[in-house]
């Protein structure tokens, strides 16, 4: 039976959660509906439920009136992803946020190239050592009749933003993905949307949840809701360990990564900075407002939305802004068709870099399609 909602009730589904960015958004999530006046639920939607078990219990040591519930959620299967679909109908009357947020990057151990590291020239080091571009020798394998990577990261996801889409707009709800900046625009091809023939299926995923969201925006945006696409920046969780040890992480490159976030802000390392984009996506008024950088550089793509001009634009993003950006209630203030970056300062300032993504809405239309060819052959939309 379907709970009846009061006006200051909110419900948040965040896919993955029970670790990593996922966890540390749930508690950023419960931080700022609390300034909020907000009463939230928070669902977490996991495939491990002994995970999420713990998961729940450790937000409940920090926010003990905080309501949160489990549900078991596979991005990898779409009958797990239907099930999942049809409990959230059944009992939840709203969706404010649908964070897709669950995926996978599965590489050898030890599974970096380090003859693509040695060779690179320090003209380029800089963009290997961002997006991972060549660096990585990645993993894949078949999660029944997909591509591992690809039914984790995209189509699982896709599958579950079309099965609540009625409950969004209902809601006037936001979907919110989180991406990445080693999406690869030369990693994905329309013709090969798994990558079963390639070596960067991590890239090609990521770009293709850019894709999915430009296409989302020209579909939702017209009934209120809005999907926007987020980097948490380079941080430190179970994805990172499936490439190093953690004490390879912990003792070795963390001071050099703290060092070099002088140059690249990016290395935000703590999930709780990683969440920082995500939370900022909310729209909701925060406990403490984080600046906004504009990319003045990448403003070669055009959008059909007027970007902010209370934000300080600045040429450099090593420079933060001394205006602060408000309020984020207030759509006008995101533009759907720019990624959202966290960004940590060497300070450790958080704040949120924007700039548009490649791509084109045709694109992502045109893999909308083969996603709705795929969905259609296994009867699960």
């Amino acid at each position: 039976m379907v709970a009846e909602m009061k006006a200051e009730e909110r419900v948040a589904l965040i896919t993955g959660a029970n670790t990593g960015i996922g966890l540390s958004l749930v508690k950023r999530l419960f931080e700022s509906t609390e300034y909020n006046a907000l009463v939230l639920t928070a669902v977490l939607a996991c495939r491990n439920l002994d995970k999420a078990k713990a998961a729940r219990e450790e937000v409940l040591a920090e926010f003990p009136e905080a309501i949160v519930e489990i549900i078991q959620c596979d991005t990898s299967r779409p009958e797990s992803m239907t099930a999942a679909a049809k409990l959230v109908l059944g009992k939840y009357g709203r969706l404010d946020w649908l964070y897709l947020n669950a995926g996978i990057m599965p590489v050898e151990k030890w599974g970096i190239s380090w003859d693509v590291f040695m060779t690179t020239d320090i003209k380029h080091i800089l963009h290997v050592l961002s997006t991972s571009d060549g660096l990585l020798k990645q993993e894949d394998w078949r999660a029944g009749d997909m591509q591992a990577v690809f039914a984790t990261n995209v189509f699982g996801h896709y599958l579950l933003a079309m099965l609540l889409k009625d409950l969004l707009v209902k809601s006037q709800g936001r979907i919110i993905w989180t991406s990445s900046n080693a999406a690869n625009t030369k990693s994905f091809k329309h013709e090969d949307i798994e990558h079963k023939n390639g070596s960067d299926p991590y890239g090609s995923s990521k770009y293709a949840v850019d894709l999915l969201n430009a296409a989302l925006n020209r579909e939702l945006n017209s009934k209120g809701v809005y999907s926007y696409t987020c980097c948490p920046g380079l941080v430190i969780t179970n994805v990172t360990l499936g490439i190093l040890p953690w004490w390879m992480w912990t003792y070795i490159l963390f001071p050099f990564l703290l060092i070099y976030r002088c140059i690249e802000p990016m290395y935000v390392l703590h999930p709780y900075n990683g969440a920082e984009a995500l939370i900022y996506l909310s729209g909701l008024d925060l406990p403490r407002t984080p600046g906004v950088l504009i990319d003045t550089k990448a403003r070669g793509k055009s959008s059909p939305y007027e970007r902010p001009s209370v934000i300080t634009q600045v040429e450099d993003e090593g420079d933060l802004p001394s205006e602060i950006s408000g309020p984020h209630k207030d759509l006008v203030y995101m533009d759907p068709f720019s990624k959202y970056y966290s960004r940590t300062s060497f300070w450790g300032e958080r704040y949120v870099m924007c700039k548009p993504y490649p791509g084109t809405e045709a694109d992502g239309t045109r893999l909308v399609v083969e996603l709705e060819k795929m969905a259609k052959q296994r009867k699960v939309l």
